[in-house]
């Protein structure tokens, strides 16, 4: 679990004295600490850890990152981060293990919801098990307003008697200002409102407000961490609410939102994620691959969530789910009692079932281990995008079948084809063009070729001689010896993106 600037500095305050620089971010992106070594490869969104004579050298820019500096020479660093906490005549390592101490609150906090949610366990454990990282008492409210859920050591605090009273918070929420936060997803009450101040996150469920998750403002102020912090622990809820976790490891929707928060980014140290996923029975050294299902153009009224329920009917040991505005699936062979080619190949239902309710499907390659599990998911991701802008037939795309078109698409990213690719491509198409000769397609068969010449005339079925009096024209035509090795790859991928230019405009 990440955590945000604002509980690093609290926390670090309660057993350190110093300065901060900068600004306090309430989001939780904030990575596990490293060391300052290399100053040119600084990532964003991390902490950094370092003392004077570390930093022999300045950043080249800024990022988004902290640094946790025991030294003098702050005046010189704060442009380069976000936020800068400056001590002094402290240990390195002491600083180092006081922030991991931090980490592990919180991954301890996130993993005592995990087990609840995984056992089947109830919202009030949840809320109880939160208390210590609120330090306030946690409220949760169904649609008209019953409590379903409140911290037990509340339970008798007289501030929280209007905050229990069915009919005087449906009073307040019928009014056209407390309408309003039906449609919200999360939002602050004022003092005014209910005598105390509260944040609170709307739980939806098909669409509708169901619940309403609230955290009360009477043992602490808030801090701006909390609101993030709560969002985190409302997702958890959600997923126990919803219900339907079974004991089969991969159809639960535990198992759904560690893979989810894998893929977005959310969790990113692999050590937590492989401990989260074992507790699944997903192990490293299984086998998986993943898909990315989507509608077509023509159709995306279809309730993704049906979807994934006839997916995970299909194909057995996958855990699937809505992403997106489509379904993301990870399949694990071992619980699919096949190998990867042998159940790719079983894939005619799918197909059939793709193709009757106008869905497509990405496929990435297959991987072991979880450190990837994001990149891999992003390689269907890309197999659905390119695969379907190809058009190519079927509704099942693979990674492995477009990877040349990635490549032709990351070098017109930032520049179209004809300003990427060799000049003396587009002199020779233009020429073709205006004096209707055929020396562009001379000069891709004679490089396709590798250079051969038997090939080439075989191929263009023309005579010697004239390709001989072709590549000399070329040559006077564009000033390129069409004979140097040199120069091959460039012009053959100068062909290529001219002619993916021209299929995807």
């Amino acid at each position: 679990m990440k955590i945000s600037s604002d509980i690093l500095f609290r926390k670090l305050r309660e057993k350190f004295i110093f300065a901060m620089f900068g600004t306090e971010g309430s989001e939780l992106i904030l990575e596990r600490p490293l060391f300052f070594r290399d100053s040119k490869n600084l990532k964003d969104d991390q902490i950094y850890i370092a003392e004077e004579a570390m930093v022999l050298s300045l950043p080249e820019t800024k990022t988004s990152s902290v640094l946790l500096y025991v030294g003098s020479k702050v005046e010189e660093l704060l442009e380069y981060f976000d936020a800068v906490f400056a001590f002094r005549n402290i240990s390195l390592f002491d600083l180092y293990d006081a922030v991991q101490a931090i980490y592990s609150e919180y991954e301890d906090w996130d993993s005592r919801l995990q087990r609840i949610l995984n056992i089947g366990g109830d919202i009030q454990e949840m809320i109880n098990a939160s208390v210590a990282v609120f330090n306030n008492p946690l409220i949760l409210y169904d649609r008209n307003f019953s409590i379903m859920a409140l911290s037990d050591i509340y339970t008798n605090d007289p501030t929280m008697i209007p905050l229990m009273d069915k009919s005087y918070l449906a009073e307040f929420v019928n009014t056209p200002e407390g309408n309003e936060t039906y449609s919200k997803r999360k939002a602050i009450f004022a003092f005014c409102a209910t005598g105390v101040r509260s944040i609170y996150i709307n739980i939806s469920g098909q669409s509708k407000f169901q619940y309403r998750l609230m955290a009360l403002e009477i043992s602490r102020k808030f801090n701006i961490s909390d609101s993030p912090l709560l969002e985190h622990m409302a997702n958890i809820v959600q997923l126990a609410i919803a219900g339907g976790l079974t004991a089969d490891a991969d159809t639960t929707a535990a198992l759904s939102f560690t893979i989810k928060n894998t893929i977005t980014g959310e969790y990113q140290d692999n050590y937590y994620i492989e401990k989260r996923l074992n507790e699944y029975g997903w192990k490293k050294e299984q086998q998986y691959f993943c898909v990315k299902i989507s509608d077509t153009r023509e159709r995306r009224s279809r309730n993704i969530q049906s979807v994934c329920t006839r997916i995970k009917d299909m194909i057995p040991g996958c855990c699937a789910f809505e992403y997106d505005n489509g379904a993301a699936v990870v399949v694990n062979l071992e619980y699919a009692g096949m190998d990867r080619d042998n159940l790719l190949a079983a894939f005619g239902p799918l197909g059939t079932f793709l193709q009757e309710w106008n869905l497509m499907a990405g496929i990435s390659g297959g991987f072991s281990g979880f450190a990837e599990l994001k990149q891999y998911f992003r390689q269907a991701e890309l197999a659905l995008t390119l695969g379907s802008r190809s058009k190519k037939e079927g509704n099942i795309f693979h990674f492995k079948d477009v990877k040349e078109l990635l490549l032709l698409d990351s070098c017109t990213r930032e520049l179209p084809a004809p300003m990427v690719c060799a000049p003396e491509v587009i002199t020779l198409r233009n020429y073709d063009i205006k004096h209707n000769t055929d020396y562009y397609k001379t000069l891709y068969y004679f490089l396709r070729n590798n250079l051969r010449p038997v090939q080439t005339i075989k191929e263009l079925n023309i005579h010697r001689s004239t390709l001989i009096y072709r590549l000399e024209r070329i040559g006077k035509i564009t000033g390129l010896d069409a004979t140097n090795y040199q120069n091959q790859w460039y012009l053959l991928l100068s062909f290529k993106l001219l002619e993916y230019a021209d299929k995807v405009m």
